[in-house]
Order: structure tokens, then C-alpha cells, then sequence
């Protein structure tokens, strides 16, 4: 690998690293208020304060945000550091270059489920449809992972859109700071593209010889 090749590929690593501690840190949080809300106590003081200080009225639209924000914002601080302390290890450079993609991809997805499984099943449409869309998704993972034929990056980006469209559709919430408000889902297409971008990068430069969902 030459000089040339690694400065673009370093860039491009870095954004891809700190859309996925957002991503990941975002998540973690959205999974702590579910589980553990007491853990976010001092971040929904703090949140309170800063309401009080800028004349923000608590209302069912505007909670808890600073919270989100702020513990969000920590915690990727945190893992982008484990991940730039552990950079060249073998078990960071698998989870960048494909645990990633794949876990960003079905984050959302996921979520639903359990959701579901605390809550109840919906019926009807549009929900009978995500069986069929994530069929289509996993199939294009294993299609591209297997690196037997390039894909035009058109294909990639569409199928972001749609997926991530999808989902916000049926699962997302306008007024909502966590993963599945409009946050999670901008964090999540981003990051899906810095990740489809930095795997080119790095099979461009012979560090791997996978597939990627961005192959111009």
C-alpha cells in the first residue's frame, strides 16, 4: 500500500469511526432509557436546567433532548476513543469493515422487534411487508459480503433510502431524540455510506478483498 493510497483510506476510516460511535452511542442510549431510566437521571437534571436556563417549556414535544444529546455525545467520545486506542488490532478491523455495516443496517430492525415483543404484534400493512424487506436486505448483505461480482453504487444508495425510508415509515417518530427519531435514521444512512465508502477505499488499496454496497 502506498503513501497515496493509505491518506484518503485514513480519512475516510476516521469519518467512518465517528459516524459509528455516534451511531452505536445513540443506540446504547435509546436501549438505556428502555431498560435502565434511572441510569439517565443526572442527564434529565441537567436537561431540566438548561429548559429553565433558555425559557424551553417542558412539553410532550420538548423532553429530555439536552439529555439525549449530551449522554450521546459522551458515550461516542468514549467509543471512538476504544476504537482509535484498539485500530490496529484484528478484532477492530473486522467490526469496521463488516460487523458495521451489518449491525447499523438492522439496528432499527431490531428495535422493532422488541418493541413488538414488549408490546404486542401490528397487523395489516405496512408491517407484513418487513418480513419481504428483510429478506431483500440480507440477501443483498450476503450477495456483496461474498465478493463474487461488483455492484454498481447506485444499487447501494437506493437500497439505503428505501430501507431506511421504510422503517421511518412504520417505526420512526418525528418528536422523538432517540434512535427512532429522524437522528437514528440521518446517523444510520450516514454511517452505512462512510462504511460502504471505506470498505471500497480499503479493497481498493489490497487490505481486503470483500465486496462493497458503494463499488463505483
Amino acid at each position: 500500500m502506498t503513501e497515496a493510497n493509505m491518506l484518503p483510506a485514513n480519512r475516510v476510516r476516521y469519518i467512518h469511526e465517528i459516524l459509528l460511535s455516534a451511531n452505536l452511542a445513540l443506540l446504547g442510549i435509546t436501549v438505556i432509557f428502555a431498560f435502565a431510566p434511572n441510569v439517565m437521571a443526572p442527564f434529565l437534571r441537567i436537561d431540566a436546567s438548561i429548559n429553565r436556563s433558555f425559557g424551553i417549556r417542558q412539553t410532550d414535544f420538548v423532553r429530555g433532548y439536552f439529555a439525549i444529546i449530551i449522554s450521546t455525545a459522551l458515550l461516542a467520545l468514549l467509543i471512538w476513543g476504544l476504537l482509535r486506542l484498539s485500530s490496529r488490532t484484528w478484532l477492530t478491523n473486522v467490526i469496521l469493515r463488516s460487523a458495521s455495516g451489518i449491525a447499523v443496517l438492522l439496528a432499527i430492525p431490531a428495535l422493532w422487534f422488541w418493541a413488538n415483543q414488549q408490546h404486542g404484534w401490528p397487523y395489516g400493512w405496512p408491517y407484513r411487508g418487513v418480513p419481504v424487506e428483510l429478506a431483500f436486505v440480507l440477501l443483498y448483505l450476503v450477495w456483496f459480503l461474498s465478493g463474487k461480482r461488483s455492484i454498481p453504487g447506485w444499487y447501494g444508495l437506493l437500497l439505503l433510502v428505501v430501507h431506511y425510508a421504510f422503517w421511518f415509515w412504520i417505526y420512526g417518530s418525528a418528536y422523538l431524540a432517540t434512535y427512532i427519531g429522524p437522528a437514528g435514521t440521518i446517523l444510520g444512512f450516514g454511517s452505512m455510506v462512510a462504511w460502504g465508502i471505506y470498505v471500497n477505499e480499503t479493497r481498493r488499496a489490497g487490505g481486503w478483498p470483500g465486496l462493497n454496497i458503494l463499488t463505483s
